[in-house]
């Protein structure tokens, strides 16, 4: 994940910066709250889909009797994303509207995220933006051992995620589902 998040950054702060962030941002929220006050009624509810690892949209609950869907979500791409890359890309890609970002970190910090804007600012497209990404995943032994080992590793967790979820039906002491 280092070296994920040094990848990252490091092209995102060649094609965006943290006040041009703030300004996309200004500007999304501005677009997303204007077709927001334009539906009928009081929802919370964004049109963003789980079908893909992202976050909903902000929401402004500063009146809690309205709250109003308020600021930019998005997909975000993480470590799986990169193991099954590129076929990846085509879950996440067609949730990246317009005015949202896409994430790679749960950090929400402007050198983690880019945007359409950015890319059609570079002359980009987002696969041209995330190929030298993971061709240096994949040169990394790190990597390259959790790609190997992946297979037996989801193994493991669906095992583990059974046996939690048996605890919860029957609680014992933590430690006792640990071998």
């Amino acid at each position: 994940m280092e070296l994920v998040e040094r990848e990252v950054s490091q092209k995102v702060q060649t094609i965006r910066s943290e006040q041009g962030d703030r300004q996309w941002v200004q500007q999304a929220s501005a677009r997303i709250l204007a077709q927001e006050q334009q539906k009928p009624g009081v929802s919370v509810m964004s049109s963003f889909t789980a079908t893909h690892s992202g976050r909903n949209r902000s929401i402004d609950v500063r009146d809690p009797n309205h709250p109003i869907v308020s600021g930019p979500g998005g997909p975000e791409i993480e470590i799986n994303d990169w193991l099954g890359y590129p076929e990846s890309l085509n879950k996440a890609d067609p949730l990246f509207g317009d005015d949202d970002y896409l994430y790679f970190d749960a950090r929400d910090v402007w050198y983690y995220r880019i945007t359409r804007s950015d890319l059609a600012k570079k002359g980009t497209t987002l696969k041209d933006f995330l190929d030298p990404i993971h061709d240096t995943l994949t040169k990394n032994d790190h990597f390259k051992n959790l790609q190997a080992n992946e297979p037996g590793i989801l193994q493991r967790l669906v095992a583990l995620k059974t046996k939690i979820a048996e605890r919860m039906e029957s609680p014992k002491k933590l430690g006792d589902l640990f071998d």
